[in-house]
């Protein structure tokens, strides 16, 4: 939620990224928001879940991630794009 009050929703994922398109509208609000790459070391500092079962689902995404597409070898600086 914005400080405002107002409701939105946000996309969590680890993928291994091709291409990056230009930035586009929200279709329902016509904002256009920032995607910010950050490394998947960094990736609890920016989620900041308070719950276990929060903590627990990004610890198993991450090593799947890790596994499947061994980030390790990827460059580690983040972004925002």
């Amino acid at each position: 939620m914005e400080e405002n009050g107002e409701k939105y929703a946000q996309v969590r994922m680890i993928a291994k990224i091709k291409k990056i398109n230009k930035k586009r509208p929200d279709l329902d609000t016509c904002k256009i928001y920032n995607r910010k790459l950050v490394n998947l070391s960094n990736v609890k500092k920016y989620l900041k879940y308070s719950d276990e079962a929060g903590n627990l689902m990004i610890d198993d995404a991450m090593c799947m991630a890790h596994n499947k597409y061994n980030f390790s070898e990827l460059n580690t600086n983040e972004q925002i794009i």
